[in-house]
């Protein structure tokens, strides 16, 4: 698997939350043509919603694989569920969870906050759609 670290430039550089990272660099590297509308957007998804819920870094994959397959709503868009379960299982997989509390409780630390899990959800991300 390529190992890439778009994500940082956003997360440790630039102090935006897991979800805004993962989308920012998912923009930049599936040139996908976000503006600050979807940026804005997916703010709140960070810390999994705030409340330790779905990892923001899997909520701002799960909007990129959106915002590359959708054209016009999800319903119109029947290969969306194969898209964006194949990489929420692949997280699962390789992270042993999906979830924010149970990430954060294994992965952060004072230093680096949640950059090992936006690294490697991205990482994720990209492989999937790579394929």
């Amino acid at each position: 698997m390529k190992q890439y670290d778009t994500a940082e430039k956003y997360y440790m550089d630039k102090d935006y939350n897991c979800a805004e990272s993962v989308l920012h660099a998912a923009n930049d590297e599936m040139n996908l043509g976000l503006d600050d509308t979807a940026f804005r957007a997916i703010g709140g998804f960070g810390g999994g919603m705030q409340c330790g819920g779905v990892c923001g870094a899997v909520s701002g994959g799960v909007a990129a694989i959106s915002a590359k397959y959708i054209e016009t709503y999800a319903h119109d868009c029947p290969e969306i569920g194969e898209h964006v379960s194949r990489f929420v299982e692949r997280v699962r997989e390789e992270m042993g969870s999906d979830q924010c509390c149970v990430l954060k409780e294994q992965h952060f630390n004072d230093q680096t906050r949640c950059y090992p899990v936006v690294e490697k959800v991205f990482n994720i991300l990209m492989d999937c759609e790579e394929k």
